[in-house]
């Protein structure tokens, strides 16, 4: 027997999501316009609006590849694989997040400091920090991977059901990239902080073409698991390529390696 949605509809449950969000991004552009405005005003700043959308424009499109990729890889998996993938893939991809949600909770509260740090030019204490701030989000990733080594498959069987058991090896390899990420450090922040924010705009072109190239091939033989290696791989190309830029353009280094030892 199907069951009746009644009035919320899959095509009414769209359109009112898309209505609230455009409305929270209506209430967020009004709020963020008229504090612009009185900061401009108070310090007498001038702002160069076509650089500010030039960068607004590369960041967003960074912002999108980057939401676009896991979106893409989903589909690809529902016409290469199977449906049951397509759910397992999305668990698998919604557990790892839980993980890097830590690591960007570390970088994030440090963001301060690396953009004063950036405009007062002191890069020795910069590149003192960077390795720090990779070594504790490190620390985070390193925790969730062996939770999850260690109870994922009962967290996965307790929260969505003994079917969804299959997703733990997905979630083992994504869980592990994000690990990997974090050693190579907060490149992407530096970046952007530094104002070069075509760099993560190519990363994550870079990224993004692995990832959907990779995925084709692995896919129809891996299934859940190809889509995740094929996640992984992206990621980790998007993350090497921003570290050699950070190295080659700003002479820092923001991986672990680059300090004096892992933990200390």
């Amino acid at each position: 027997e199907v069951c009746n949605p009644g009035w919320l509809t899959p095509a009414r449950a769209i359109i009112v999501q898309l209505a609230t969000g455009m409305l929270a991004l209506g209430v967020a552009a009004s709020l963020f316009l008229v504090h612009f405005r009185a900061t401009l005003r108070q310090g007498g700043r001038v702002v160069r609006w076509r650089a500010w959308l030039a960068a607004m424009l590369r960041l967003s499109g960074a912002s999108g590849m980057m939401q676009a990729q896991p979106q893409l890889l989903l589909l690809l998996t529902g016409a290469l694989g199977s449906v049951e993938a397509v759910g397992l893939l999305r668990i698998a991809l919604r557990g790892a997040d839980v993980v890097i949600a830590g690591a960007m909770v570390a970088q994030t509260a440090a963001a301060p400091r690396i953009a004063r740090l950036l405009a007062e030019g002191a890069q020795a204490p910069l590149q003192r920090l960077l390795p720090r701030i990779a070594r504790v989000a490190f620390s985070l990733s390193l925790g969730g991977l062996v939770g999850f080594l260690l109870a994922g498959q009962w967290l996965l069987a307790t929260l969505f059901g003994p079917e969804f058991v299959a997703a733990w090896h997905a979630l083992l390899v994504l869980t592990a990239a994000h690990g990997i990420v974090t050693l190579l450090g907060p490149g992407v922040m530096l970046m952007n902080m530094a104002r070069r924010e075509a760099v993560t705009l190519s990363g994550h072109g870079i990224s993004l073409t692995v990832a959907v190239a990779l995925g084709t091939v692995l896919i129809p033989t891996l299934g859940v698991l190809g889509s995740a290696c094929a996640r992984v791989t992206g990621v980790v190309a998007h993350t090497t390529f921003v570290r050699h830029r950070a190295r080659r353009d700003l002479g820092i280094d923001p991986a672990v390696t680059a300090g004096p030892g892992l933990f200390s």
